[in-house]
């Protein structure tokens, strides 16, 4: 071989390498890339779920707190409905409540405010 085709062998040889060596370096760069996104996305998923587990933990204290409303109203029906004078005193008292009803012998007055 002569000098010439020496050092162009050798040229040759040496872009080799520095394709090998920037094909590493891309290769290492997609790669962190790829975890760098990854790590992102479970973020972004732990993040999300975090926020749905608070909005269903308000969801379930309200939940609970109309179930408590709810046992403690029908305790009172029970009772009512123990035995009859109870039931008397409950139907008279829905009527009152929720009809705006009266006895025969009662006498309703409306306060109306002033400048009405």
């Amino acid at each position: 071989m002569t000098k010439g085709e020496t050092a162009m062998s050798s040229k040759l040889r040496s872009q080799k390498r520095h394709e090998k060596t920037s094909r590493r370096g891309l290769i290492r760069f997609l790669a962190f890339a790829a975890v760098i996104v990854s790590a992102v996305f479970v973020g972004y998923k732990i993040i999300n779920a975090n926020i749905e587990i608070r909005e269903y933990n308000e969801l379930l204290k309200e939940l609970t707190e109309k179930t408590e409303a709810m046992k403690a109203k029908n305790e009172q029906i029970e009772g009512y409905l123990s035995n009859e004078k109870n039931l008397e005193n409950y139907i008279e008292n829905m009527a009152r409540d929720k009809l705006d009803f009266a006895a025969a012998e009662e006498r309703i007055y409306y306060v109306i405010p002033a400048g009405q």
